[in-house]
């Protein structure tokens, strides 16, 4: 047996772990850079706190909040020439995945002050197949505020340009040094949004294990995280308790650690073109479109574990049919819709993602393929 695992990022897991930020940021200087939304009122209560302890550990520290879901390049340039002038030691992100989608590009720019945006898509690489490019990329701290995103412990970040076109890029310098996974941090955090993020994380195990291309011990992790999702995140509806964001917490590291090593697939890929183009769509909304019409159209054997994962009882899981309606049982325990229809979108947002649909490049148009986009824009 042979295999490659890679995780580079060190992980600080457990309830007030997030004290030890001063610690952390610490050894790598006394400037701190926070890439944080202030714009309610649990956040901006989060950054004041955090600003008054680092400043209190002799830290110098500027803020960036200027972050919005779905970074754009100018979002992250805004950043980028902020973190140029203040020159930080390090980068603290503390939110869910635009904001550490964000810090991990200004981390990567930040010395340079700018970014050329046409040579950063043009020298990306495939998953698996990124070299290291930059050696004067600032150090980056990670600590998620949802248990869902899992870019805490991966190597990509999702941007979008000025026409809201996603891509996702790779590069081995955004693996963080450090990241700090506080199950607290998680506890203010709406049912909606607990859903939306936890189901983000189920996909990016089922995904990656889906495609079976990562090692034994990232099997392992996939099927206990799945599992963890299919039995907790149900409960976080109604129960708001510490025991069960812990849970959540760790499912979703495994799920980003899964991601960063196996990948993932066309639910992604789709629900991605869905959040662009249809701004009410949040990504983890759109995955709940996306990966019902997956797991019947492209069912097998690894689909079935999967499925197997959050069956109820006294349920068949033998056909892709069955695997469709055990996945809209589970969502509607956890209040997501399931259809395009259900958000009201007008004909341009359609129009707009049947041609992005029909038009994309990312996998071979096969029948299978027809049959999938088909499905999720029936």
């Amino acid at each position: 047996m042979k295999f490659t695992h890679n995780q580079p990022t060190k992980i600080h897991f457990g309830v007030d772990e997030f004290e030890k930020l001063g610690e952390l940021a610490g050894q790598y200087g006394k400037r701190c850079l926070l890439v944080m939304q202030t714009d309610n009122p649990t956040f901006e209560k989060l950054a004041n706190n955090t600003q008054e302890q680092l400043k209190k550990q002799g830290f110098t520290v500027q803020i960036f909040d200027q972050v919005r879901p779905n970074p754009t390049e100018m979002d992250i340039l805004k950043g980028i020439q902020l973190a140029h002038e203040f020159n930080p030691d390090c980068i603290a992100a503390i939110g869910g995945g635009s904001v550490i989608d964000s810090a991990k590009v200004i981390a990567y720019y930040a010395i340079d002050g700018n970014a050329d945006w046409q040579a950063f898509y043009d020298s990306n690489y495939k998953f698996k197949s990124q070299p290291s490019f930059k050696s004067n990329v600032v150090p980056l701290i990670t600590i998620p505020t949802t248990a869902g995103t899992g870019s805490n412990v991966t190597q990509a970040a999702v941007i979008s340009d000025m026409n809201n076109k996603k891509t996702t890029v790779f590069r081995q310098e955004f693996f963080a040094k450090e990241t700090i996974i506080d199950p607290k941090l998680t506890l203010s955090l709406p049912a909606s949004l607990t859903a939306s993020t936890g189901f983000d994380a189920f996909c990016h195990l089922a995904e990656s294990y889906y495609n079976g291309q990562f090692s034994p011990l990232c099997e392992q992790m996939a099927l206990t995280g799945l599992k963890i999702i299919g039995e907790v995140l149900p409960k976080l509806m109604s129960e708001n308790k510490i025991e069960y964001r812990e849970q959540m917490a760790l499912a979703d590291l495994y799920a980003g650690i899964c991601l960063s090593n196996g990948g993932g697939n066309a639910p992604h890929f789709y629900g991605e073109i869905i959040s662009s183009r249809a701004y009410k769509v949040n990504h983890g909304c759109s995955l709940a479109i996306t990966f019902p019409h997956f797991a019947k159209i492209a069912y097998n054997e690894r689909m079935k574990t999967i499925i197997d994962c959050v069956k109820p009882s006294g349920f068949a899981n033998e056909n892709g049919e069955d695997a469709y309606e055990i996945m809209i049982q589970f969502l509607a325990s956890i209040k997501l819709p399931t259809s395009l229809k259900d958000y009201s979108l007008d004909a341009e947002a359609l129009e707009n993602i049947r041609h992005d649909y029909e038009n994309q490049t990312r996998f071979e148009m096969n029948e299978r393929e027809q049959r999938l986009i088909a499905s999720i824009l029936n």
